[in-house]
């Protein structure tokens, strides 16, 4: 769901002091243990002892060879660092330590490499860093000698902590008797890089080489509180001292706020599986018992929830909330058995949350009242495919709500309007052959909310080969743009990849078409296959820069976790996480953490979006995931015009790479096809001799864009249908 405020699964704590870790350097590069760079601060060690010469050859650039190295891999969050090394007590001959950077483990990028034998004594330099990359640093003795060393990269020179309080008499100061709040967001913006961190006991250090004006405010908005101040200026320099910065928000309105996830990782074919439910009251005031509601799919047989089960009508169940503090939330598990029947596999089952609220604050006073709701049916007997739109609300609607159905790639198969009285229903039938159905419906003008009824229906039927289609559930959003709904849906699969990224929804077409204005859902899973416990996970998560990191919203986790976004990098930190191997427990070997993000707006048609993640293990080299992509699209009406207001063909799909199927009325065929570019240019024209043709939209058009398909039957009626197509 789209909601204005996340909360962590844990207490976030940024400190420096929590960055230490115990460092170990590795015998080579590709297999050095790799670090945030601040956890390398006062790094001690000793040169190793025995032959181990792993370094480049020379060493450096200007020279040296290697000899007993040991390598140690780190990341930043960019900028200029400075590097210093003190060594001494060199036992063997006395003649110091070879020292250096390099951007890969082929050593052609040379960050800073000295070969140079002087004894014991230090070694220094600066180096502007790229934000996210990994650099790998090595320690050699000189003529294998072994030397005892600290090393250095700057220092905090000042820590700001943040209170976020309920400023309830506001005068804009912290008073003991104040609220303080942990839910909300901070952003930090520095010499044109903007980062984020949870405001939840929030200590930030800030280091030497980040002396200047710093600007501090909370993400969030809302038009029930406001803050004190847009943005907080502080300006470091070397003599600033630790400082607490107060952040307070007073109440301007009285209306509820409150948000809610469902997640999980995956759906295991017949097995137990647990859903995760976090919900959150995002009201500057306190909010009495309420009720969530969980709807599941009839296939998935409840087994048991974390917390009573208040009534129990399958396939919904009720829970209450308990009374709710403000900024606050809780969370909850569900478990659910997944069906054993082989036929089952690879269908799609979505699950939906909602936190159910007594009012509607401050509706349109143009809405009419009404409210429609889809529910989807395979009914077998008659071969038919059922939507039934209901009319929920006791009021009649005054106006009409358009509809779009999609079957497998025709898109849209029909469109179409519809208007009912009050608890009035009305069903839309097609034919079951295997394909997979999706109604998308409008609600009516001034609807309050972001609501979109949408549902989708798979394995209804079979095709001529006996087969129904898998995999299409997905290709489009679900209805949970309004705050209070959240909507899970996973494929039941017997087998998984143990480290991967998902993204939902996955895209229309081969090229993962989506609108610009559609969020998008990534789902990191990993897992532990490693032969000993993991202690700590690090994921490191670029985010496209088409991505609006501003809206980023953690979803939900495995484990508790703690994040930070860096410029475009977010960083997942799973600490004491001592995550089980594989071989010893496959399920309590997994973990995963989503997230939500939005596009930046008014992309271009075709904008490519990309995302992988690199997932470290107790600092071992990274993982990499496979890569989701998805390309931006607009939403066309295929067809647009009718000269007798009837679908003359199926053209699809739409977007189009260049191939084009249109299908023909049953019995119809001596239709004359004609491609007009937009300018009106005539591109192609042919005689359709039969129901089903195959048009190479790229063999007349050059250029990606709109395009227009004239369909005339013999009687001289025609369509015209538009098509985008995309080189």
């Amino acid at each position: 769901m789209n909601y204005k405020f996340h909360i962590a699964i844990a207490l976030f704590l940024v400190t420096f002091e929590c960055l230490k870790a115990q460092v170990i350097p590795a015998p080579t590069c590709a297999s050095a243990t790799v670090y945030n760079i601040a956890e390398l601060d006062s790094l001690t060690g000793t040169m190793l002892d025995t032959p181990n010469p792993t370094g480049a050859t020379p060493l450096c650039p200007t020279g040296g060879a290697a000899h007993n190295t040991s390598w140690v891999a780190f990341y930043s969050w960019g900028g200029t660092y400075h590097f210093q090394l003190e060594f001494d007590n060199c036992s063997v001959n006395g003649t110091g330590v070879q020292f250096g950077v390099w951007g890969d483990c082929g050593f052609t990028e040379s960050i800073y490499c000295d070969p140079a034998c002087t004894g014991p004594g230090k070694k220094g330099f600066d180096a502007t860093l790229e934000s996210g990359k990994i650099y790998y640093m090595f320690f050699d003795g000189c003529s294998g000698d072994v030397c005892d060393y600290v090393f250095h990269v700057g220092k905090p020179i000042n820590t700001l902590t943040f209170r976020n309080f309920i400023d309830e008499n506001t005068n804009c100061m912290f008073d003991q008797n104040e609220t303080q709040i942990k839910l909300l967001t901070l952003g930090h913006s520095y010499k044109g890089k903007t980062d984020y961190y949870p405001l939840a006991d929030l200590h930030l250090p800030l280091f030497d080489f980040e002396t200047g004006v710093h600007k501090f405010w909370i993400k969030e908005s809302s038009k029930n509180w406001q803050t004190c101040a847009d943005t907080i200026i502080y300006n470091l320099d070397s003599t600033s001292a630790d400082t607490v910065l107060d952040l307070g928000i007073h109440q301007t309105g009285d209306c509820p706020e409150v948000s809610i996830e469902i997640s999980t990782d995956r759906l295991r074919f017949c097995a137990d599986n647990v859903y995760k439910i976090k919900y959150s009251n995002n009201s500057i005031f306190e909010l009495p018992n309420q009720t969530i509601q969980l709807n599941t799919p009839v296939d998935l047989t409840l087994v048991g929830a974390s917390i009573p089960v208040q009534t129990s009508n399958p396939p919904f169940y009720t829970f209450y909330s308990g009374t709710m503090s403000p900024f606050s939330s809780k969370e909850f598990t569900v478990t659910v058995h997944t069906p054993c029947e082989r036929d089952k596999l690879m269908l799609t089952y979505c699950s939906e949350a909602r936190f159910l609220l007594d009012t509607i604050c401050d509706p349109d006073s143009l809405w009419d009242g009404s409210s429609l709701s889809v529910r989807a049916e395979c009914d077998k007997a008659s071969k038919k495919v059922k939507f039934i739109i209901d009319n929920m609300a006791r009021f009649d609607m005054t106006r009409e709500a358009g509809y779009a159905i999609i079957e497998d790639e025709i898109m849209p198969l029909l469109k179409g309007t519809i208007k009912l009285k009050m608890e009035e229903s009305r069903s839309l039938d097609f034919p079951a052959r295997g394909s997979t159905y999706r109604l998308i419906l409008d609600q009516v003008l001034h609807h309050p909310g972001n609501s979109h009824p949408t549902i989708a229906l798979e394995g209804c039927g079979e095709d001529a080969n006996g087969e129904f289609s898998t995999g299409r559930v997905l290709q489009f959003p679900e209805d949970e743009q309004d705050e209070n709904v959240s909507v899970d849906c996973k494929e039941l699969r017997g087998s998984y990849d143990p480290n991967d990224k998902l993204a939902s929804p996955i895209g229309f077409s081969d090229n993962h078409f989506i609108e610009n204005n559609t969020p998008i859902e990534y789902l990191i899973r990993f897992q532990n296959e490693g032969n000993d416990v993991a202690e700590r996970i690090v994921i490191l998560d670029k985010l496209d820069q088409n991505i609006d990191v501003s809206n980023f919203e953690l979803i939900g986790s495995s484990h508790p976790v703690t994040y930070s976004i860096h410029d475009r990098y977010v960083e997942f930190i799973f600490d004491k996480i001592n995550l089980t191997y594989k071989s010893k427990n496959d399920i309590t070997s997994r973990g995963y953490v989503n997230y939500r993000v939005s596009l930046k707006p008014d992309l271009p048609v075709g904008t490519r979006i990309e995302n992988a993640a690199d997932i470290f293990f107790d600092h071992n080299p990274a993982i990499r995931t496979n890569e989701t992509y998805h390309t931006t699209w607009e939403k066309i009406i295929t067809q647009i015009y009718s000269s007798d207001e009837q679908i003359h063909a199926l053209v699809y799909p739409n977007p189009t790479d260049g191939r084009i199927s249109i299908e023909l009325p049953k019995d119809q065929i001596g239709y004359t096809l004609d491609v007009i570019d937009v300018n009106g240019k005539l591109r192609h024209t042919q005689q359709l001799n039969i129901r089903k043709t195959q048009l190479f939209l790229d063999e007349y058009a050059q250029e990606t864009g709109v395009y227009l398909i004239k369909l005339t039957d013999t009687r001289g009626s025609f369509s015209i249908f538009k098509v985008l197509y995309m080189r």
